[in-house]
């Protein structure tokens, strides 16, 4: 179990780390270069909020042209090929480059947290009855743990918990089944 939990671990960590690095994938200088190489021939269509399907825009913050799809971030401060949000968590854009490693970010921690928590269910369980008073407090002096420690391992349960049902939420929304 262990080489399990931590390899799953290990994989949301290195994702998190690719995602936070990678670019999202700002509009290249060759696509300005490519509608001024047409002078007009390709139209420029004025920003709005809602989808433009087959349309360039023209962003109304870089006053640069953009391609279908492209949105500016108003964390990050320019415009972002594919933009699907600005996340915290990685404390970066969602785009193009690294839509990718958001979601195997998504997938190992889901995969990670629900591990910890299904191997961890007989000892929160206890630890659950022996707080509750369901449980015989010897059991806590035999397995040698305090009771600072009992409430500690049942946050971290609570924890996984929230993130497992958190995780498998959003993997949800983005994976098409």
């Amino acid at each position: 179990f262990l080489v399990l939990f931590n390899t799953f671990w290990c994989l949301a960590f290195w994702s998190h780390l690719q995602a936070h690095l990678a670019d999202p994938g700002t509009v290249p200088k060759r696509w300005e270069e490519f509608v001024h190489s047409f002078r007009g021939a390709i139209p420029i269509a004025p920003s709005r909020p809602e989808f433009q399907p087959g349309k360039a825009t023209l962003c109304k913050r870089c006053q640069r042209s953009r391609p279908e799809r492209a949105h500016h971030c108003q964390f990050c401060g320019f415009c972002v090929l594919r933009y699907d949000h600005h996340c915290p968590w990685i404390n970066n854009c969602v785009g193009y480059r690294n839509h990718k490693f958001f979601l195997l970010l998504v997938f190992y921690g889901c995969l990670a947290s629900f591990f910890a928590l299904a191997t961890s269910i007989p000892e929160l369980l206890s630890c659950a009855g022996i707080l509750v008073g369901l449980e015989d407090p010897s059991n806590l002096a035999g397995k040698n743990l305090a009771t600072p420690t009992v409430v500690a391992f049942l946050a971290f349960g609570a924890i996984a918990l929230f993130l497992s049902i958190l995780l498998t939420l959003l993997l949800i929304t983005y994976v098409p089944f």
